[in-house]
């Protein structure tokens, strides 16, 4: 779950994108967030076609959508790929996968 700083009655008529595209793979619930602080959007798969990891990386890609109005994504690497940055390179491409990076 996430909230997102934009009022309900803005996102009950269309899903951003993201979420748009996994249509019938997902159930996408909006409801008010307490004191008026936006709106809270939960995701959860309908079938095993969708993995934890894409979830949250998708509901964290319509944050920045909503919000921004744009998914943002991490800085270029930079410095050449070695050996011993590969273990950053690693986690900056999957970072939205999981928890905090």
């Amino acid at each position: 779950m996430i909230t997102v700083h934009r009022p309900l009655d803005e996102l009950a008529e269309v899903l951003p994108e993201p979420l748009a595209a996994y249509h019938g793979a997902l159930e996408v619930q909006l409801r008010a967030a307490p004191a008026g602080r936006g709106t809270e959007i939960s995701a959860r798969a309908l079938n095993d076609s969708v993995s934890d990891g894409d979830i949250r990386r998708l509901l964290r890609e319509s944050r920045s959508l909503l919000e921004v109005g744009d998914i943002l994504q991490p800085g270029g690497p930079t410095t050449t790929p070695t050996v011993t940055n590969a273990p950053l390179r690693a986690a900056t491409r999957h970072g939205r996968e999981g928890g905090l990076l």
